[in-house]
């Protein structure tokens, strides 16, 4: 007896189901690794978010000290066990070794959507550098005390009308669920205010406007990455995360006095990761 094998035309349904059953489960297989890693996302800005409440305890409610040269993470990195692991979104990770390449031994390396940043020190005596992938507000700062004469940095030689919109500690903060204290982004801190206007692109190497200087009308350029496409993870100071669309940045309470701004000048495309 002659044994019957597939027919082509039996074989081209097979082929045509296949490809039918991959169509419908690659985008889900997608989005269920892009929630996996907005999950590990929130996961990350919660233990350092509670790691700086712990300092904060600690310190009697007091902001750090920008001046120090000691970079915020070195300062409640002790505190969070796995700070070598929280200290990268997920989005990142695959770039570590690539900036690694990039430092020189002097200079930092600014970070990108998919690309997480480098500070040319640590206070660890082990540690050439420190890297992450999420910034600090910069409104946290406090204006150094008990600077000698000779002391100068970006928060102490702001103006009188500059400093007065830090919060310098936590009592200072009224709203605290519409405050960001961490939040993804391509540096370690920013200075955003609700009328920063930013052209295109989003996303580049922020050497191109690091002005050194707290009134920068770029800053808000900073958190305005691809990582989670046209929107941002944020941590406020009360504990909330929350995933703001770019556009709504502007109404946050950045620092003290800030006004929402409903209508902000940013520029379009909407940015994809990179």
């Amino acid at each position: 007896m002659r044994k019957k094998g597939f027919t082509l035309i039996e074989l081209l349904v097979v082929i045509a189901i296949i490809a039918l059953l991959l169509s419908i489960i690659t985008p889900a297989l997608k989005k269920a690794k892009s929630y996996a890693k907005s999950v590990i996302d929130s996961t990350n800005l919660r233990s350092l978010s509670t790691a700086m409440h712990i300092y904060l305890n600690s310190s009697n409610d007091q902001f750090f000290d920008y001046g120090t040269g000691v970079l915020w993470m070195d300062r409640i990195g002790t505190i969070v066990d796995n700070i070598d692991d929280v200290r990268f979104c997920p989005q990142t990770t695959s770039k570590i070794e690539e900036v690694k390449a990039k430092f020189d031994g002097t200079h930092s390396v600014e970070g990108q959507s998919l690309r997480p940043w480098l500070w040319p020190r640590s206070s660890d005596p082990l540690k050439r550098y420190e890297m992450g992938s999420y910034g600090l507000n910069g409104w946290f700062y406090a204006d150094c005390k008990n600077k000698p004469a000779s002391h100068s940095c970006l928060v102490c030689n702001a103006s009188a009308a500059t400093k007065s919109l830090l919060y310098s500690n936590r009592a200072s903060v009224k709203n605290p669920s519409q405050t960001p204290m961490l939040l993804d982004s391509s540096w370690v801190d920013t200075w955003p205010r609700n009328t920063n206007v930013v052209t295109a692109p989003y996303d580049y190497d922020l050497d191109s406007f690091r002005s050194g200087n707290l009134d920068s009308t770029d800053m808000m350029r900073r958190v305005l990455i691809g990582r989670h496409g046209p929107q941002t993870q944020v941590i406020f100071l009360d504990g909330q995360i929350k995933t703001i669309p770019h556009k709504e940045l502007w109404t946050l309470a950045w620092h003290r006095g800030a006004t929402p701004n409903y209508n902000p000048v940013i520029p379009a495309p909407v940015p994809t990761a990179r």
